[in-house]
């Protein structure tokens, strides 16, 4: 895809390709693209949130789940100078991790501060401060006025240093982090690091453009087309009076898969042209009937949703929610059930 861009200069998603399967349909495709309006990429104050932001602002303000927390215990061979300036200089290397989500005429809002400079503050305490200290760590986004979307943070103790990264949901995913991550110990160790050309703020106006093309539409139509007919009778989720789920501490799934080898299930899969991802969903959803006595089954998954090359190393909550629905047919192959899941996730 990159390699497309690269040499097209039209940016090419895994679902355009998918859609368009011929040399043909692509060649179509890329000169209808060519001749689109493009996008005003102008910089602005104020953008709108991307569809997944507006969960986050009026669904999970307030809650700790919109957090994407770390806390490191560092090495004693670590330079804490070295590593606060890789840390401060990563939020310049990706400038939408400092916008500030407020409202804006009644409604939220990002509103784009890429000039700022982000401090990341050292501070000392006692061990026995420490341990109190850590409780209170985790502290949700509310996005009022000038709230930063992090919580970052260097702490000596009598013990250890420690350091604090948490980034909120709505400007970030896991992908995001693995990304931020792996650019903080680059910077740390003197390599050069690009700063992003195409940043979470394109990725938002692209987005507008898309919808207004009609593509939420598009997928409006695709989710009432695989709900149809569908009706919940019962739900795994329920909350059973004998769960004390506010007590969980420390949980660990043990022995997980142990049977299961991996060379033999990657080997089914191009055998057959099925994704693990594939091959893991259908058998999930398949238990799922067993367990529920059901022959109809929905269950909810996610991707990264980084189906543009522009978007690989992009910081930003890029990731998609998708529905996998299973339906028994009766002496249907292994095989035809797999690539008829698989052709269910790809669209």
């Amino acid at each position: 895809l990159t390699d497309l861009y690269d040499r097209l200069g039209v940016s090419i998603t895994l679902n355009d390709l998918s859609t368009h399967t011929s040399v043909l349909e692509l060649e179509n495709f890329i000169s209808e693209a060519k001749e689109r309006t493009a996008v005003d990429f102008t910089v602005r104050e104020i953008y709108p949130l991307t569809n997944l932001q507006l969960y986050f602002a009026y669904v999970m303000r307030g809650n700790t789940t919109a957090n994407l927390p770390f806390l490191f215990k560092l090495d004693d061979s670590v330079d804490l100078m070295r590593l606060k300036k890789a840390v401060e200089d990563v939020f310049d290397i990706h400038p939408g991790l400092k916008a500030v989500v407020q409202l804006h005429e009644g409604v939220f809002k990002n509103f784009r501060h890429d000039d700022r400079r982000v401090e990341v503050p050292m501070t000392s305490m006692s061990d026995e401060q420490w341990k109190e200290y850590q409780k209170g760590l985790l502290k949700p986004y509310l996005y009022t006025e000038n709230e930063p979307l992090y919580h970052v943070e260097i702490t000596r103790t009598d013990s250890a240093v420690y350091l604090y990264f948490d980034i909120a949901h709505i400007m970030g995913d896991g992908i995001t982090m693995n990304v931020l991550f792996e650019d903080i110990n680059r910077l740390y160790a003197g390599e050069p690091v690009k700063k992003e050309s195409y940043s979470f703020f394109e990725y938002i106006l692209d987005e507008k453009d898309r919808d207004a093309r009609g593509m939420r539409a598009q997928n409006e139509s695709y989710f009432r087309k695989l709900m149809e007919g569908f009706r919940i009778r019962k739900s795994i989720l329920n909350l059973k009076d004998f769960y004390d789920l506010s007590q969980g501490e420390n949980a660990a799934l043990k022995g997980r898969f142990s049977s299961l080898n991996r060379k033999t299930l990657t080997a089914f899969g191009r055998k057959y042209g099925v994704s693990e991802n594939a091959i893991f969903l259908t058998a999930y959803n398949y238990c799922i009937g067993i367990f529920s006595n059901e022959k109809d089954t929905i269950s909810s998954s996610i991707h990264s949703g980084r189906t543009d090359s522009r978007w690989a190393r992009l910081a930003g909550p890029l990731f998609l929610t998708y529905y996998f629905r299973y339906t028994n047919v009766p002496h249907e192959t292994v095989p035809q059930l797999l690539q008829k899941s698989g052709r269910q996730i790809m669209d």
